[in-house]
């Protein structure tokens, strides 16, 4: 658990930025306490387990589960991520305008709009429900 005390971690984010203006955004990952819980290094080159897979799928998916959001490069490495995101340049195609506003919380014609603590909390979100569905499962 975070500690002001003990940890003297400082934001990098940027005051009074909008994280919902369109842009690619490069982010950082890290599990709790940094644990190696998506795979392991072997001489030179990752292996991912069942969960570090499940990360790649998730990551993945973000653009069918979030039409304004594209991906780019990311790598998944033992006990961290890092991914590119891409907010705003993709149109909402595919659904009508007013179900794609319907499907992400908007009132129908409202102009549906993520910044990126918004897909960052979904992923991460997504990926801790995995994790524990598949340990509850694997018993």
């Amino acid at each position: 658990m975070y500690n002001p005390e003990i940890h003297h971690r400082h934001s990098i984010r940027l005051k009074n930025y909008d994280y919902s203006s369109v842009g690619a955004y490069f982010v950082t990952l890290c599990v709790q306490n940094r644990e190696s819980l998506f795979g392991s290094i072997t001489d030179v080159e990752i292996e991912l387990c069942a969960s570090g897979k499940m990360i790649c799928e998730t990551w993945k998916q973000l653009p069918e589960n979030y039409p304004s959001v594209e991906i780019d490069d990311y790598v998944v490495m033992p006990n961290h991520f890092h991914g590119i995101i891409i907010i705003g340049t993709r149109p909402f195609g595919g659904l009508g305008d007013g179900a794609a506003c319907l499907l992400q919380g908007h009132p129908q014609g409202g102009a549906p709009t993520f910044s990126l603590p918004d897909v960052v909390h979904r992923f991460k979100s997504l990926t801790t429900a995995r994790y524990r569905h598949g340990v509850i499962h694997r018993g």
